[in-house]
């Protein structure tokens, strides 16, 4: 039921996503219309006043879908847990039923192979003992009652062999499912781990290049960034930025060099979808790097700083 209600929620976050993408993309439309009447030589005044009647309604309307996605995002986070742990708890209950039967299976194969074994020990009447007198017995009465109870003791030997084989087969099969089952228990801790992680902080991250982060808050509904805000990053990135380099020491001119932004960060507040900070990892042009490159260090500065951010923020007074 819970992974149900994780697929409508989803579905129902993609809408608000598409709805919300879609107003901003009218939006921009109408600022720009705007822009271009006010700049007319002649510009309406009527037509500028409703144009900013429309963009200023669009923004109120876009708030209240982002305050929205937002509330919705943050529902997101607790049906995730809700489902993790049932499934968490079904694995768990699954492996303990698993152990059970490779206990039972271990001592019932136990069990069979000492009894294969009792057929080549003592008493007497045993099975190599049986073979080796009805190989020696002349063909009458006596050959015969020893021939039926060889053959006897043959099918019970060999069903022995193949119910221990079979109980051999049944315990490879639980313990890898016991191992499939440890893995996966695994994952759902990890992911459970992660979970409670984001619950913890108000802010998110997406890594990597340009095109990586556009096509993770393309693939993910649930990510509730400014995706017009994220985009114009984006677009900034991929464009470039161009630095001049002192090379002085070479009694050279200047060099001027486009870096390629190749792997770099956005932060956002998850509780209102704002871009919060933006940090470039990696820019590079062919063979030099951007002086301020630092490829695999660790995010922990950003989020040191966002935390610090909201924690000032939160300890403003409240206006009345």
């Amino acid at each position: 039921m819970t992974n149900e209600n994780l697929e409508v929620h989803a579905r129902e976050l993609g809408n608000i996503h598409t709805t919300i993408e879609k107003l901003v993309a009218a939006l921009v439309s109408t600022m720009r219309r705007c822009e271009q009447e006010e700049n007319d030589a002649s510009p309406s005044e009527r037509k500028v006043g409703k144009l900013r009647m429309e963009i200023c309604a669009s923004e109120h309307k876009l708030t209240d879908l982002q305050k929205f996605r937002c509330e919705r995002a943050q529902e997101g986070l607790a049906l995730g847990y809700l489902e993790l742990k049932q499934r968490l708890e079904e694995e768990l209950a699954n492996r303990e039923a698993m152990a059970l039967q490779e206990s039972s299976i271990s001592s019932q194969l136990v069990a069979i192979q000492e009894k294969i074994r009792t057929f080549d020990r003592a008493p007497s009447w045993q099975l190599t003992t049986l073979t080796q007198q009805a190989k020696r017995i002349v063909v009458g009465p006596l050959r015969r009652a020893l021939d039926i109870k060889l053959d006897a003791m043959q099918q019970a030997h060999q069903a022995a062999v193949n119910q221990a084989a079979e109980l051999e087969s049944q315990l490879k099969t639980v313990k890898d499912e016991l191992s499939a089952s440890g893995t996966r228990e695994d994952a759902l801790r990890a992911e459970l781990k992660k979970l409670l992680a984001e619950g913890e902080t108000q802010h998110r991250v997406i890594q990597g290049s340009p095109r990586q982060i556009r096509a993770a808050l393309k693939a993910d509904p649930g990510l509730t960034v400014d995706r017009w805000a994220a985009e114009k990053l984006l677009q900034q990135w991929e464009k470039g930025f161009t630095e001049v380099l002192d090379r002085g020491l070479h009694l050279e001119a200047p060099q001027v060099v486009n870096f390629v932004v190749q792997d770099a960060a956005i932060a956002f507040w998850f509780d209102t979808g704002e871009v919060a900070g933006s940090e470039i990892m990696w820019a590079a042009e062919g063979d030099t790097i951007w002086s301020k490159s630092h490829r695999g260090l660790p995010l922990n500065l950003m989020a040191e700083t966002l935390e610090a951010k909201r924690a000032a923020a939160e300890a403003q007074p409240v206006a009345v």
